[in-house]
């Protein structure tokens, strides 16, 4: 669907945009929006200096920032960078902080109630203890789309100790963003799925396609095979599908597993014929739709673990094409609502199935 451009809501006291927006000075609590992991990691071969010693060093293993919020406004920020000064190997740091979070006046303050310094190079290595002075960061967020398309949120932080852009690990599944409606050129159709794409399909004879029982809601996670592991069962009258992404996201030390699925009702119409090649439009309008979000990774904290949500069910659209020797394909050309990322994984547009039973 693209990152959402223009889409403006308030949930509590925080205000979202699709450009960078501040975050409003707020007296009900900790904002909601903000409360879980945000990561930020990069390889770069650029010039560092660490605000506390003054030492400059030049990148090489990048640098990773963890910074989890809670709702109660606690909070626990590591900042480590590594890389090699003109006289050291190896030189890197670690900055350590828990204490509370206040959003005050467009900026999120950060108040530790222990920092710690951990240095290693080859003049002052070792611990230090550092002041409890706030962090003082001018903060906006905006939407973010990941690798894989799905949309999260990004948090600027300028202003600080050092100049952040975090990523959340995983935006509520339960925020609702607004769907496309139906798609001008779209046609929509009153044929159910026609009996040649009746049974289960894959993206490849080998996929791993036993990855989540809809009946049990048994799960696991494939252990990678050059696959994308995806499958579409057509049933008559309907549809249902279902998704796994291994470490879904790039940034940081927390990894999260996600198994999407949904059924529902599903309507084609063919717009041409060409030898034995069916082309035209199909709408799947969910009745049912899951997610399973898995975090692992060390220090994720409470945000470690398993959750299963009910979703609400949306509608998508999409262009199809079918030819019985060569498989089924679903276009992603028309917009998305927030969820067909687990379905459109190819960015060209077309994704491909093959029959298995």
């Amino acid at each position: 669907m693209g990152t959402p451009k223009a889409t403006l809501f308030t949930l509590g006291c925080l205000i979202l945009a699709g450009n960078p927006s501040p975050i409003r000075a707020q007296n009900q609590g900790f904002p909601a929006l903000l409360v879980g992991v945000w990561q930020q990691t990069a390889s770069s071969a650029d010039d560092y200096t660490n605000t506390v010693t003054g030492e400059r060093f030049r990148l090489g293993s990048g640098f990773s920032v963890k910074l989890i919020l809670h709702a109660d406004g606690r909070y626990a920020l590591q900042h480590y960078t590594q890389g090699v000064s003109s006289s050291c190997a190896r030189v890197s740091y670690l900055d350590d902080s828990v204490g509370t979070a206040t959003v005050q006046d467009n900026r999120l303050v950060l108040r530790p109630s222990q920092r710690t310094l951990t240095i290693v190079n080859c003049t002052t290595p070792g611990k230090r203890t550092l002041p409890n002075n706030p962090l003082v960061f001018n903060a906006s967020l905006e939407y973010y789309e990941t690798l894989i398309k799905e949309v999260t949120l990004k948090l600027e932080l300028q202003g600080g100790p050092f100049p952040l852009s975090l990523k959340l690990l995983q935006l509520d599944p339960m925020l609702e963003l607004p769907p496309p409606a139906q798609p001008e050129g779209f046609q929509l159709g009153q044929d159910p799925p026609y009996r040649e794409l009746l049974g289960l399909w894959a993206d490849a004879q080998d996929s791993d396609t036993g990855f989540y029982n809809p009946q049990t809601g048994a799960f696991y996670i494939p252990k990678y095979n050059a696959r994308e592991n995806r499958w579409l069962r057509f049933v008559p009258g309907g549809y249902e599908l279902a998704k796994v992404f291994e470490a879904a996201n790039t940034e940081g030390v927390c990894k999260k597993d996600l198994i999407y699925y949904e059924k529902g009702g599903a309507l084609f119409q063919v717009l041409n014929v060409s030898n034995d090649t069916y082309t035209g439009d199909v709408r799947f309008q969910a009745s049912e739709a899951r997610l399973i979000v898995q975090v692992r990774g060390e220090g994720c904290g409470s945000f470690a673990g398993t959750k299963r949500y009910n979703l609400k069910p949306l509608t998508a659209y999409y262009k199809f094409g079918f030819t019985e020797s060569v498989g089924f394909q679903l276009g992603c050309e028309w917009p998305q609502h927030r969820w067909q990322f687990a379905v459109c994984v190819n960015r060209a547009g077309w994704n491909s199935y093959r029959k298995r039973q």
